[in-house]
């Protein structure tokens, strides 16, 4: 069964906040997405579906 798991972060100045989101299948994970908020206004900065290996 997959499940998914998120993770996040906030900057030390605490003005946006990094996330990513991953499917797990037994003991694997798969990023799926990846992004970053501005946390005054929950406006998405960036945001990058797929995994990095695909980008770079």
């Amino acid at each position: 069964m997959n499940t998914i798991s998120t993770a996040t972060a906030i900057s030390d100045d605490k003005k946006t906040a990094s996330f990513s989101i991953s499917v797990v299948c037994g003991a694997s994970e798969r990023p799926v997405a990846f992004g970053t908020v501005d946390l005054a206004t929950g406006r998405v900065l960036s945001l990058l579906i797929g995994s990095k290996d695909e980008v770079a």
